[in-house]
């Protein structure tokens, strides 16, 4: 696949109303479109033809498949039984082909082991220097991996919560929220301190020294 500035892939998770993709996709158009397995299918119900195929294809209607094969997408098919769930090889061939940023969607939903998995996958995206984004119609999240610093400019009243992930981060500096922290630690004992933050007018910033926090913008 060619170098690419925006990648989106399509997983096998759960969907919320098509309009929202469509939505998201005219505001952050995909210069690639990977599909994952059964995530085909919701790509194919957008219309859209994706660049390429990934993954056992054991929960795929196997139509949408075969229309898709006929209109010429390549597939790189793997083992049901395997090492790597489908949408880790979606992310490893989006990296491949150069993403500079990967939105997932269809990565969240009921299986709450799939939904830490697909968090997971973030950190490799986040470590190959991309900007991973995990987006259904009620979360936007991303890890921001210390140090760093991440500007923001949110409509006042989004409610937005960061949870430590892989142990603590910190120290930790919000600006621009109803509830601001200055050179705090965040440890999973005390995670509930940064949930459902609110943004204030004008522009945020986050800043983390060491560790990962998971950021979620969410949508009400």
């Amino acid at each position: 696949m060619k170098a690419a500035k925006n990648i989106v892939i399509f997983t096998g998770g759960s969907y919320g109303a098509p309009d929202f993709y469509r939505a998201v996709l005219k505001e952050q158009p995909a210069d690639q479109i990977i599909a994952a397995d059964k995530g085909a299918e919701m790509a194919h119900r957008l219309g859209l033809v994706p660049d390429v195929l990934v993954g056992d294809f054991d929960s795929a209607d196997p139509a949408v498949i075969q229309a898709l094969v006929d209109q010429g997408v390549p597939v790189e098919r793997h083992p049901v039984r395997k090492n790597q769930t489908d949408t880790e090889l979606a992310v490893s061939v989006a990296l491949s082909g150069g993403a500079a940023s990967v939105i997932l969607f269809g990565a969240m939903g009921s299986r709450i082991d799939h939904v830490i998995g697909s968090i997971d996958t973030l950190i490799s995206i986040e470590a190959a220097g991309a900007i991973g984004w995990l987006v259904d119609p009620h979360n936007r999240l991303r890890l921001l991996t210390g140090p760093g610093r991440w500007p923001l400019a949110l409509a006042p009243g989004t409610t937005v919560s960061l949870i430590p992930w892989c142990g603590s981060a910190g120290p930790v500096n919000l600006a621009g929220f109803d509830y601001p922290l200055k050179e705090a630690m965040l440890t999973p004992e005390t995670a509930g301190r940064t949930l459902s933050n609110v943004a204030a007018e004008g522009e945020q910033c986050i800043t983390v020294g060491k560790g990962r926090v998971l950021l979620d913008i969410v949508s009400e």
